[in-house]
């Protein structure tokens, strides 16, 4: 008889400290947070400029494009991580609760979650910012690997240089680097031919 009333006495202490295991641990329990990235992109910082140099008839034009970092929005999902899942288990054929504490704690979790828009932040992409454009105004440096030589010439407003002003001073048949200088840098852009005509 006695072993009976403390059988009885072991369940409904069992009852009440693990009925609603799940459901109390997952309320209490802090909020996780992870952080990724939304769908909308957008161009950030300019990274590089690409030349092109067309050939014309009487004259080249170089053109230019740039190229940014991409950008998005941080997106922050705050949420509730299901706990108490094994003490619930137990429940389940001891009190037939559990599987009313499950429910109720993974329905909490789903409404805890949370999401707001954070900082805008870099991608780690390099993308267009747009096409191909006109280089007015450039400075661009030709060299001549064969004898050396080096000149400057600068492309007028529309990006047009002509090819009497690009080849003068130079051998005949000469292979020709042509660079852009952008501050303290040099860009290869193309080599051409004396030859040209």
């Amino acid at each position: 008889m006695k072993y009976r009333y403390l059988k009885i006495c072991c369940l409904l202490v069992s009852c009440f400290f693990t009925n609603a295991c799940a459901t109390y641990l997952t309320v209490v329990a802090p909020p996780i947070e992870e952080v990724a990235l939304g769908e909308d992109r957008a161009t950030g910082r300019m990274i590089s400029t690409d030349y092109q140099l067309v050939e014309g008839s009487k004259e080249f034009t170089l053109l230019k494009k740039a190229f940014c970092m991409e950008t998005a929005k941080e997106r922050i999902i705050s949420k509730k991580r299901l706990h108490g899942v094994i003490p619930a288990l137990i429940e389940i054929p001891l009190f037939g609760l559990g599987l009313v504490d499950l429910v109720a704690a993974r329905q909490y979790s789903k409404q805890a979650t949370k999401e707001k828009e954070g900082q805008v932040v870099e991608t780690g992409s390099i993308v267009e910012c747009g096409d191909f454009k006109p280089a007015a105004n450039v400075e661009l440096v030709i060299q001549c690997p064969k004898t050396g030589q080096i000149a400057y010439v600068t492309t007028g407003a529309s990006g047009e240089v002509a090819v009497n002003n690009l080849f003068a001073g130079f051998l005949l048949n000469s292979q020709l680097n042509i660079f852009v200088r952008e501050d303290r840098c040099f860009a290869y852009v193309s080599t051409l031919s004396s030859s040209f005509n």
